[in-house]
């Protein structure tokens, strides 16, 4: 959310769509038009995605705070996943990520309570200018205990915290 001279803040969204037929998407444009009365950017709209982008134009004493990863993680469905010291961590992370498949989601982030406690679980190092598995983002959040992590299942392949649908959690040894 940024902030304009004029007391205006640019909000953007996603509104939900299932992309099916032109008529569909001519009463989802209307419905944004009608429930949205500050809406300046519509789009764009891609074949395959589960949601239109849109910029609105809102006063700052109506537009809501962002959303925050941990919020959204705290707001979605969370399953505790069952740790199995017999498998290798990566096994493990594989496992995980089917399960996200599974469920029709993609693996959208990956949060950890602490990068070291993660990494000497791992037995792998995570770079520090882009962290990420499997082309997964790694973020560090202080409110998780250090010995947890959380995948997280998207309904995008480019989410923001508010597309976060469901979460595996596991608590390390």
């Amino acid at each position: 959310m940024s902030t304009r001279s004029d007391g205006l803040v640019i909000v953007r969204h996603r509104v939900p769509y299932n992309g099916k037929g032109s008529q569909m998407l001519g009463s989802t444009v209307a419905a944004i038009v009608e429930n949205h009365k500050y809406v300046q950017k519509i789009g764009p709209i891609e074949v395959g995605k589960s949601f239109i982008p849109i910029e609105e134009l809102v006063p700052v004493a109506e537009a809501a705070a962002p959303l925050t990863l941990h919020e959204a993680i705290r707001r979605s469905s969370m399953e505790e996943y069952q740790l199995d010291l017999s498998l290798s961590p990566l096994k493990t992370l594989f496992d995980m990520y089917a399960v996200i498949q599974e469920e029709g989601l993609f693996p959208g982030y990956l949060v950890i309570g602490n990068k070291s406690y993660f990494q000497k679980w791992l037995g792998s190092r995570i770079s520090h200018t882009k962290m990420s598995i499997f082309g997964t983002p790694v973020i560090e959040q202080e409110q998780l205990p250090e010995s947890v992590f959380v995948l997280c299942g998207t309904d995008t392949r480019d989410p923001g915290p508010e597309d976060v649908k469901f979460s595996l959690k596991v608590t390390l040894p």
